[in-house]
């Protein structure tokens, strides 16, 4: 069973997980029209209060070009504050990952990048253990 995380950033606010879903006549849904991040967060290990983000300063810039190819102008700034606030207010006790996602938000179904809405959203899930302890075994 998956264990969200609570809130979710999504249409420009901080909302509960459950209550940030889209249309299922989605832009986006029908053309591909999005570009997605991941992002591991884990607990400092000198400061379990504190979370460390892995080389999200890289994660921003490459999705704010892959906003670009959708002509959305998304600032990397922009989406490095949205991210650490989420993680502010969602204060996860344990590793988790980030899922920050660009998309053509628009309900109408013309294919095109131009004159369609552009939208951002950001959700995350715990992970806890995310390999077994035993490590994993593989063949080449």
């Amino acid at each position: 069973m998956h264990k969200f995380l609570p809130i979710a950033y999504f249409e420009n606010q901080f909302v509960p997980f459950q209550d940030a879903n889209i249309s299922i006549a989605t832009h986006a849904l029908h053309y591909g029209t999005g570009a997605f991040g991941g992002l591991r967060g884990i607990p400092d290990p000198q400061n379990p209060a504190q979370m460390l983000l892995f080389r999200l300063d890289r994660h921003c810039q490459r999705l704010s070009q892959s906003a670009r190819f959708l002509h959305f102008d998304l600032p990397a700034d922009k989406i490095e504050h949205t991210i650490i606030e989420l993680v502010r207010q969602n204060r996860p006790q344990t590793s988790f990952y980030l899922r920050p996602f660009v998309y053509t938000s628009d309900l109408g179904i013309a294919p095109r990048l131009h004159n369609i809405e552009k939208n951002f959203f950001i959700y995350g899930i715990e992970l806890g253990d995310y390999l077994s302890p035993e490590g994993v075994s593989c063949r080449l």
